[in-house]
């Protein structure tokens, strides 16, 4: 049986945050959003200039009460005001404490994570399920509990996961998949007893985050270019190719061609620049990087670095393929 009228306060950070924020905001059911909580405005990029959370624009636009508490703890006295019944967390970017569950929203917290737990806990799990080669992954909704990502399970939507997508294109599948579960949430929320589901200890897994080093594409170690571990880095941060420890050049776009037993690393092909990965797939490039340069279209650094392609195809970094 439904609730009525509960007093929701959203946690939320990141642009995938944004993405559930949208249609919280476009359901009108039982449910009343009365705040969104977001980390602060950090400096960042080369000015450090302070920028804020994506979630932040979008939460004054809507005119929604806004709070960005350098902790939780600092927090404590609004939520004492607010008393919010039951929360939703995407993507915040921080661990709520054990108070939160002990002494607020008497109805849960929820929190819907990029994986299908128990599998993939943690930080980064889109990047970890591409990186793994699993068949499928998707979006779930859990009841948080405070131990890391096990709480039970109510709302789950699969995704599938083909050989030839990357990062980009699986987390626009997961995007895709935000309506179908928020919705689910906004309408029904909080779930049964008898609908949730308890995760198994004993099938769980756990991705920590990221390192800069996980991107780069060393060329003395043909190990470091699998298309399977590379793929979790396009379109975003890039993949480095590196020469020892030196950048050489990031690629930033890529389109998946074939397979492939071609010669390990880049090739180029009259105006064509590919990557061939150590695991067998061709992979055209469309976009790159020169440290210290803003990013252009392939075919503009083809025509705009003919000393440097000449320099590196002598010294074997890049592999000329004749037509």
């Amino acid at each position: 049986m439904v609730q009525k009228n509960l007093n929701l306060l959203f946690f939320g950070s990141s642009e995938f945050a944004v993405q559930t924020l949208v249609h919280v905001l476009n359901q009108s059911t039982h449910l009343n959003l009365m705040g969104v909580v977001c980390v602060p405005d950090r400096p960042s990029g080369r000015g450090m200039k302070l920028h804020a959370p994506p979630v932040k624009s979008l939460t004054l636009e809507r005119g929604i009460p806004l709070y960005q508490p350098e902790s939780l703890s600092a927090f404590r006295d609004n939520l004492n005001r607010l008393a919010p019944d039951i929360g939703l967390v995407v993507a915040y970017g921080k661990i709520l404490p054990q108070w939160c569950f002990d002494s607020y929203f008497p109805h849960g917290l929820y929190n819907i994570h990029a994986s299908l737990l128990p599998a993939f806990r943690g930080a980064s799990p889109i990047r970890a399920v591409l990186k793994a080669d699993v068949p499928n992954t998707g979006l779930c909704i859990q009841q948080m509990v405070y131990e890391l990502d096990a709480g039970p399970v109510w709302i789950s939507k699969s995704v599938s996961i083909p050989p030839s997508m990357d990062f980009g294109q699986l987390y626009s599948a997961l995007n895709n998949c935000i309506p179908d579960v928020t919705g689910q949430f906004m309408a029904e929320a909080p779930p049964q007893l008898s609908d949730l589901t308890v995760q198994s200890a004993d099938h769980a897994s756990y991705c920590g985050k990221d390192q800069p080093s996980d991107s780069h594409m060393i060329l003395e170690r043909p190990e470091t270019c699998r298309w399977i571990h590379l793929r979790a880095f396009l379109p975003t941060p890039g993949i480095w190719i590196m020469r020892s420890k030196e950048r050489l050049i990031k690629l930033c776009k890529g389109t998946y061609l074939e397979k492939t037993q071609c010669t390990v690393g880049l090739i180029l092909k009259g105006q064509v620049l590919m990557l061939s990965t150590e695991d067998g797939h061709l992979i055209r490039v469309d976009e790159v990087q020169l440290p210290g340069k803003p990013k252009v279209a392939v075919q503009n650094w083809i025509n705009g670095y003919h000393q440097l392609i000449r320099t590196w195809c002598s010294e074997g970094v890049i592999h000329e393929a004749h037509e």
